[in-house]
């Protein structure tokens, strides 16, 4: 009988389709209304499916080792079933739930009860921003040099320790999650951060307009733009 093959950024099909709904499923559960959204139902495990994986993966009480495994680009069969609702939980996986969903509770209020604008801040498509980010995404737009939008931008320090906590348990992860010293949480010049689609446009708009806005990560987090790169 042939193995049954782990999902990875290669995989395609109903497969992932299956692991598309589920993550959408989990986000709702757990109160992530507008990130199950952004879930595209495509059949193709990008980046941004990989790491709303790794969130619904730690909302449904997977270990730090699984995790892992997603943060490296490798969803395992038992990670698949749990995130695809076909295998029942563990007593233990529902005590991890309890004890994190503690910590989503911050997410979950900032997401409803935004922060207010403050100098340096500004609202680019519909999320806060560093406003000289935003001012090089717009340029790049104008020019017709990038067509995608901004996934995620400026987050408060408490909402960027409490993302940590969902992918690992801890307030930052070393190499995965720096938390409260995140990019995201910064705004003055030349610090600060953006997530954004079609990324490869993106940074090639940058280069094209000047802008120090670059990825030094790689496959890991493509999507991720700042000066640093990092």
């Amino acid at each position: 009988m042939a193995r049954v093959k782990q999902i990875t950024h290669k995989s395609r099909g109903p497969r992932v389709k299956a692991l598309q709904k589920g993550i959408r499923q989990t986000l709702k559960g757990h109160g992530f209304e507008k990130w199950a959204k952004g879930v595209q139902i495509d059949g193709d495990p990008g980046p941004l499916t990989m790491k709303m994986a790794k969130l619904a993966g730690s909302m449904q009480g997977l270990s730090k080792q699984q995790l892992k495994k997603i943060d490296d680009g490798t969803i395992s069969r038992h990670a698949e079933l749990i995130l695809t609702h076909e295998k029942q939980r563990s007593r233990e996986m529902k005590r991890r739930e309890k004890r994190r969903d503690e910590n989503f509770d911050k997410m979950r209020e900032e997401l409803k009860h935004p922060p207010p604008p403050q100098d340096g801040v500004v609202t680019f498509d519909g999320k806060p921003c560093a406003a000289w980010i935003a001012a090089d995404l717009q340029e790049a737009r104008d020019k017709g040099l990038w067509g995608g939008v901004l996934i995620s931008g400026y987050r408060t320090p408490a909402y960027s320790t409490s993302l940590c906590y969902g992918i690992c348990g801890a307030p930052s992860c070393p190499g995965r999650c720096a938390g409260a010293s995140s990019n995201h949480s910064k705004y003055v010049k030349p610090e600060g951060a953006a997530d954004v689609s079609d990324y490869v446009r993106c940074e090639a708009a940058m280069r094209q307009i000047g802008s120090p806005l670059h990825n030094s990560i790689g496959p890991s987090d493509p999507n991720h733009l700042s000066a640093s790169g990092n």
